[in-house]
């Protein structure tokens, strides 16, 4: 062991432990999460495993290594964890379903931190952990392990952005508040993960042709750990209400994308676009926040399937665009009221009178559906 005294917190290792604090404060405060509280202790985990990994070169720059060589292979690296991790997070969420055989994706991960502890714990000193890491470890089990963690990870992406893409459409079809569970930081993951990929692609090539050192790494580190608590931060925004569940979606299958429903019986024939639309106008359904699919089912005393079906079919639009668009209807009605009354309106007690929760949604909604924005809609509406 080396002298203690050498110990530095240089700048370096500084900056690291202060972008990784916003990282480590989310995974407790998602880990303590009691909506969505399984999704949520996943996405925990993840986060974890990602502050793990840039362990050693934190304690690497305030000199660790050097005062306690006998670190080597202390349990840090548990990068088969990652992929799993974010892809049973975003299953969990968006479909409400069993594991079943998913579980058994953590296996990889339980056995590389079993491998690295008995390492650690029983090689012996320093001497003989290097003695074994040159002439088995790195040679021959950390490339394995590296393919296998790099296979994992892109895997995992691949199968978030389909079921991710599933999710959006099952949205679509059933909830007139599309934005306000459209769970983000799972696109942002698959989008962060790629950055990351790219950066170690683009460390691994300049430290083959320059020599990168160990500490030309940092700015890559620095910045993918600030995606990181990027990704963390909206999160735990975005996870503070259970989100809708496909209630029709089988975990038996071994597909990853949501189920389709099952066959039924043809809608009724007095069951048509045109009286869905006159029922919810006439009785101002729309102006209900979170007016769901569901909902409109139960009012109406029939099938989910046959109402979205004569929607689709008969109005060519999804729920979502149904409700809103008579949202938006609404909202330029009280904006023509308000101009003949000579009454200036808010934008906000606008968007919550229009059926919207948000004045962000209401923004977002009423641009797409009009081409301009609600501010812009007045303006041009006094011109006029």
């Amino acid at each position: 062991m080396g002298d203690i005294t050498n110990l530095t917190m240089n700048w370096r290792s500084a900056m690291m432990l202060i972008v990784c604090l916003p990282v480590f404060i989310a995974a407790i405060t998602l880990w303590r999460n009691k909506v969505e509280r399984t999704p949520s202790r996943y996405l925990s985990a993840a986060l974890v495993v990602t502050i793990l990994s840039v362990m050693p070169q934190i304690i690497g720059f305030a000199g660790f290594y050097n005062v306690w060589p006998g670190l080597t292979f202390f349990p840090f690296s548990n990068d088969l964890w990652l992929g799993p991790l974010l892809y049973l997070h975003a299953y969990s969420l968006m479909t409400g379903a069993k594991l079943g055989w998913r579980r058994y994706l953590l296996v990889p991960g339980i056995i590389q931190t079993t491998y690295y502890s008995a390492c650690f714990l029983f090689l012996g000193d320093y001497q003989a952990k290097w003695a074994y890491n040159d002439a088995l470890h790195y040679p021959y089990i950390y490339p394995v392990e590296t393919t296998l963690s790099v296979v994992f990870l892109f895997a995992s992406l691949v199968f978030i952005w389909k079921l991710y893409g599933s999710y959006l459409a099952f949205l679509n079809t059933t909830q007139s508040t599309l934005a306000d569970f459209d769970p983000v930081w799972i696109k942002r993951s698959v989008q962060i993960s790629l950055l990351t990929a790219l950066l170690f692609f683009l460390f691994e090539v300049l430290n083959a042709t320059m020599g990168l050192s160990y500490v030309g790494g940092f700015p890559f580190l620095v910045a993918i750990m600030l995606c990181i608590a990027w990704l963390s931060i909206e999160a735990i925004w975005g996870l503070k209400e259970s989100y809708p569940k496909p209630s029709y979606s089988k975990p038996s299958r071994d597909n990853d994308a949501l189920a389709e429903e099952p066959s039924k019986p043809s809608q009724p024939s007095s069951l048509n676009g045109e009286l869905i639309k006159q029922q919810v106008k006439q009785n101002a359904w729309y102006l209900q926040a979170r007016f769901s699919l569901k909902d409109l089912s139960a009012k109406l005393g029939t099938n989910e399937t046959y109402v979205s079906r004569a929607i689709n079919q008969d109005l060519h639009k999804s729920f979502n665009d149904f409700i809103n668009d008579l949202r938006v209807e609404h909202a330029q009605q009280l904006i023509n009221q308000s101009l003949t009354q000579e009454v200036k309106l808010a934008l906000y007690p606008l968007a919550l009178d229009s059926g919207f929760n948000s004045k962000a949604t209401f923004n977002r909604v009423f641009k797409q559906t009009t081409g301009i924005t609600p501010s812009q809609y007045i303006k041009k509406s006094h011109i006029l």
